[in-house]
């Protein structure tokens, strides 16, 4: 819930009501998955993986948009990698459909 909040914070500081609607949605869509990136992470996320949201915490103190959409990129690709990762590593991925 609080990783929710925090991306709709930041969709707040953009004032863009569109983004922010559609950030809104997507992470209440996207939460199963969110869900399934915690748990390979055993519910915890490492330092080293919250590098890009500090990145972004200074870009926006900075109002650098671009360093911003940086960072922000760069942490959505470190959790996509993981979830295509962990999706290929699942067991059912090595059933024979005969």
């Amino acid at each position: 819930q609080s990783n929710r909040q925090g991306h709709l914070l930041i969709a707040d500081i953009g004032a863009n009501p569109w983004y922010r609607n559609w950030l809104e949605s997507l992470l209440d869509e996207g939460q199963r998955v969110l869900r399934l990136y915690m748990r390979s992470l055993d519910n915890h996320v490492p330092t080293t993986e919250l590098k890009h949201h500090h990145e972004l915490l200074e870009a926006l103190r900075a109002r650098d948009t671009q360093k911003a959409d940086d960072a922000a990129r760069a942490d959505a690709q470190i959790v996509r990698e993981q979830l295509i990762h962990m999706l290929s590593e699942r067991e059912s991925n090595n059933i024979t459909l005969n």
